[in-house]
């Protein structure tokens, strides 16, 4: 298998996430990925992208989303643009109180990839990468 790769640039408005939803999905569909590895980086990449736009960006802002599936899986890249002041995430240390409604979209991407890795983009902002392992092959019945 090759790469396959895709590029989205999306504004950063939350309406636009169901975007990079379905390229995840078709990309990985596509490859015939378990329904469970599709979810799972799903949910994450879509946490990254959340993250992003509320975070990370001003409401006439973009946010890049890059994505390279290969042999040994799944790369996910979103960049934002990063607000003055802004300083890069890290990774979430422990979960928030049970009854806070905010503050779990680290620790839901650190769970569900192999790999989460957030620094500072190249021109500024922030850049989450997360990978996720190609899922071990289905044997199937003779």
């Amino acid at each position: 298998m090759t790469t396959l790769a895709h590029q989205l640039t999306i504004p950063a408005d939350l309406a636009e996430v169901g975007r990079v939803r379905r390229a995840i999905t078709a990309l990985l569909d596509g490859q015939g990925w378990p329904t469970d590895a599709v979810s799972g980086a799903l949910l994450a990449g879509n946490e990254a992208v959340v993250n992003a736009i509320e975070h990370g960006s001003g409401s006439r802002d973009q946010v890049r989303i890059a994505l390279a599936l290969g042999p040994r899986g799944l790369e996910l890249r979103v960049m934002d643009e990063g607000r003055t002041g802004g300083v890069p995430p890290r990774a979430a240390s422990r979960l928030p109180p049970t009854d806070a409604t905010r503050g779990r979209g680290l620790a839901i991407m650190s769970a569900l990839s192999d790999e989460l890795e957030l620094r500072t983009a190249t021109g500024g902002g922030t850049e989450a990468r997360l990978a996720f392992h190609a899922p071990a092959p289905v044997a199937r019945a003779a």
